[in-house]
């Protein structure tokens, strides 16, 4: 567990409850640089909610800004884990992730125009 991310997911205002609640889990096992490998699975065991709470919380999470989540995948195509970052020190994490994609998708339209 790092003590940064620990800190940084404390003192984070979050709300509901739920949603602080697995940020506090994503980050007693994430290591120094915010990064932790976990499957909604032991997500779930961990902090008592539904999958499909926890999967809301974590989607909110991630566009809030404050997570950001990369899958893992099998040699078969079978998804295993996912690798979450936690965006402490991050001068973006108040962008939220829906208006990057926004701008990237606008980006995408307009630069052939430069």
């Amino acid at each position: 567990m790092s003590r940064t991310a620990y800190r940084w997911a404390w003192n984070t205002p979050v709300t509901p409850a739920g949603r602080k609640l697995i940020l506090l889990y994503l980050a007693s096992n994430s290591n120094d640089s915010g990064e932790c490998n976990l499957t909604v699975r032991e997500i779930v065991k961990a902090t008592g909610v539904s999958r499909r709470v926890a999967i809301s919380h974590l989607n909110a999470l991630i566009d809030d800004g404050l997570v950001k989540r990369q899958a893992q995948y099998r040699k078969d195509g079978s998804q295993s884990e996912n690798t979450y970052y936690l965006a402490f020190g991050n001068p973006f994490k108040h962008i939220r992730q829906s208006e990057t994609r926004e701008f990237a998708e606008d980006w995408e339209a307009v630069k052939g125009d430069f």
